[in-house]
């Protein structure tokens, strides 16, 4: 039985979004998502922690809608 898995993940944009096509013309997004991570120390003080890079490809919906 198959499954999807959805995930949300908020940042900024690293570079420009590349566009490209497969040999049968579908077309496929490739983009870099970087995450920063913040914490409050016990004082109160925001802290920034580090930074998460993300790398995902958005292809065609391929699954019947619900």
């Amino acid at each position: 039985m198959a499954s999807m898995n959805q995930v949300v993940i908020v940042g900024n944009l690293t570079d420009d979004p590349e566009l490209r096509y497969t040999p049968n013309g579908a077309a496929v997004v490739k983009f870099r998502v970087a995450v920063n991570r913040r914490y409050q120390d016990q004082s109160g003080q925001w802290k920034d922690a580090e930074t998460s890079y993300f790398t995902a490809n958005a292809w065609p919906r391929t699954w019947p809608s619900r």
